[in-house]
């Protein structure tokens, strides 16, 4: 019995998420920082600017800074498919993989 009432919660979480994305509506926590900060941040580097200057203009941690200036561009270049779907990002779980990992 306790099988079936998790199973059925499992698939109605699975059901609200698929909704929630529809409908833009992603879970975590926000990006620490924009694209047009990360621009901003991008030049200043390029500017030969000190990284803990950076961080502090806009209020993150040098660790942050680090992470999202390494981070790919979240950009398509020109060229690229222009898929209907944006593609999601590194480490989500698509619906088989939530489906398969129960």
């Amino acid at each position: 019995m306790a099988e079936v009432e998790r199973e059925f919660i499992h698939e109605h979480t699975l059901i609200g998420l698929d909704t929630a994305a529809a409908n833009g509506k992603h879970g975590g926590r926000p990006p620490a920082l924009d694209d047009d900060q990360l621009a901003v941040a991008l030049r200043r580097r390029d500017a030969s600017k000190p990284i803990t200057a950076i961080a502090r203009h806009h209020g993150i941690g040098r660790s942050t800074l680090y992470r999202a200036l390494a981070a790919p561009p979240t950009t398509s270049p020109a060229g690229a498919s222009n898929s209907s779907q944006p593609s999601p990002p590194p480490g989500a779980r698509t619906r088989a993989a939530r489906a398969t990992s129960a």
